[in-house]
């Protein structure tokens, strides 16, 4: 038979209140990490969607800002343009430009705004169609007025 000690150190089994304080720990620790989880995803959730909170006429105004800067940066390449390609390639852009304006939503500020640009835009994508139609010089053997030197003017 077995003997038994009755040496409380010789004992393998935990403590009555050790158990407890432990759980209890674990627990605590489980909320918190929850908690944090759910403010650093509802800030998550903010930053993703701050667009949506500010006022309609800033935000159409900043995406106004940034397709009026393509549009002049194709305006531009079509301004040095030295092959025929490059100016088709300013062209295409400055096409693209004038759809996202299409696709800006209309609002008091910033309508007469939008219809002019896509005016201007539209006289100068005309002006460089004009210029695609005419035979470069340079693949003439004299000059004459129907050749087009690049790039083309935009005046």
């Amino acid at each position: 038979m077995t003997r038994q000690s009755s040496d409380p150190s010789q004992n393998n089994s935990p403590r009555p209140g050790k158990g407890r304080s432990l759980a209890v720990i674990v627990t605590a620790i489980t909320i918190i990490g929850g908690i944090l989880g759910i403010i650093t995803n509802t800030a998550n959730i903010f930053d993703r969607f701050q667009g949506v909170f500010q006022k309609p006429e800033t935000n159409t105004q900043t995406i106004l800002d940034t397709v009026t800067k393509k549009a002049e940066s194709a305006i531009s390449k079509a301004k040095v343009a030295l092959e025929k390609a490059q100016l088709e390639t300013a062209r295409d852009e400055l096409q693209k430009a004038i759809q996202e304006l299409e696709n800006i939503p209309l609002n008091q500020g910033t309508e007469n705004q939008i219809q002019t640009k896509k005016t201007e835009y539209i006289k100068i994508i005309y002006q460089i169609d004009q210029a695609l139609e005419k035979k470069p010089c340079y693949e003439l053997l004299y000059k004459i007025d129907d050749c087009q030197e690049y790039p083309f003017n935009n005046e």
